[in-house]
């Protein structure tokens, strides 16, 4: 079982036009590309890291291990490991894109298409 959670499209446009504080951090390998502007405007928000890096960042914000976490990679598999890291680190509230980039964009465009 697995102490972090699976979102997708509507889950990550639900956090942002609720305003929740959230940290959306970037753990992508390369840069990623974003064509699409709904999705390019709910991708502002991310923080650029390399994983290893987020824990530290957090604490030096002085962040409780309940504030939500998204993690972002091309496809999910590197979100989902650094997300087991977090979770085993005490943090709660861990999210990551569900199929990653990949899935997300995918989801976009399904809704643009239709």
């Amino acid at each position: 079982m697995s102490d972090y959670f699976e979102i997708g499209y509507f889950q990550l446009e639900n956090l942002s036009m609720n305003q929740v504080q959230f940290y959306f951090f970037d753990i992508s390998m390369s840069r990623l590309q974003v064509s699409d502007e709904p999705l390019k405007s709910m991708l502002q928000s991310m923080i650029g890291m390399e994983p290893e890096d987020i824990e530290p960042y957090l604490k030096e914000k002085d962040e409780a291990k309940t504030v939500p976490i998204v993690l972002l990679c091309e496809d999910g598999v590197r979100s989902r490991k650094w997300a087991e890291k977090l979770s085993d680190a005490g943090y709660i509230n861990v999210n990551v894109i569900e199929e990653g980039f990949k899935g997300l964009e995918e989801e976009a465009n399904s809704l643009t298409h239709s």
